[in-house]
C-alpha cells in the first residue's frame, strides 16, 4: 500500500470511531484547503504532508516514536495508521 491509498482510506472512513493506544475514543474530519484533518479531540490541524511523513516512518512501534522524528498529533495518527481501515500493510 502506499501513502495516496492510505490519505484516500483516511478519508473513505471520516466521521468513523477510532481508539488510541490508551483507549480514547476519537473521530475525525478531512479538510481540502488546508489538506488535512482534526480530530475531535483537538483544535489544531493535522496535515496532510504530517500524515505523510509519518507514514515513511513505518512500522512505528509507538506514539513516542513518531512524536521523537516530529509528528505533530502522534497519538492519533498512530491510531490511524495501525488501523486495518486505514493501512493494511506498508
Amino acid at each position: 500500500m502506499d501513502v495516496n491509498k492510505a490519505w484516500d482510506n483516511l478519508i473513505r472512513h471520516e466521521g468513523e470511531v477510532f481508539h488510541t493506544t490508551r483507549g480514547l475514543d476519537f473521530t475525525y474530519t478531512v479538510f481540502d484547503k488546508p489538506e488535512g484533518f482534526k480530530t475531535s479531540r483537538t483544535d489544531y490541524l493535522l496535515s496532510r504532508k504530517n500524515f505523510e511523513k509519518a507514514y515513511s516512518l513505518l512500522p512505528a512501534k509507538d506514539t513516542k516514536y513518531l512524536g521523537d522524528n516530529g509528528i505533530r498529533g502522534q497519538s492519533y495518527v498512530y491510531a490511524l495508521l495501525t488501523d486495518k481501515r486505514i493501512i493494511m500493510e506498508k
